[in-house]
């Protein structure tokens, strides 16, 4: 988790915007359409360059990360607090099994039956 200490960003002129970028381009590379391409007899291929696995999971690397800033890069620590917390949990489709189980058969077949009969009159 990156949380930008907005007040010491203005103060060495580095913008929001930029601590997002930084560390969006570290992480997980550049946008697609953004990225520099290596072109090929039949093909471009795009090049993609992000930290590697093991400095992504190194709190003190991505705090060293230089952010563009007024007078030059800043380093990332400077004008974030950086962190390592979980995330939202991801729904697994759980939620949808599990309301499949509690219909009854003979609805689930009274729906399925409803559902044939109106896409044969659409026909």
């Amino acid at each position: 988790m990156v949380r930008p200490d907005f007040a010491r960003a203005a103060d060495l002129g580095v913008a929001a915007a930029a601590i997002g970028e930084t560390v969006r381009e570290a992480t997980v590379g550049d946008y697609e359409t953004a990225l520099p391409k290596l072109n090929l007899s039949e093909r471009q291929v795009p090049i993609r360059v992000k930290l590697p696995d093991a400095a992504r999971a190194d709190l003190a690397a991505i705090e060293r990360l230089g952010v563009p800033g007024r007078n030059g890069p800043v380093m990332l620590a400077n004008v974030a607090d950086v962190s390592i917390e979980s995330g939202p949990r991801r729904s697994t489709g759980s939620i949808a099994a599990a309301t499949s189980r509690s219909r009854s058969s003979s609805a689930v077949a009274a729906w399925a039956s409803s559902t044939r009969k109106r896409s044969r009159c659409r026909r």
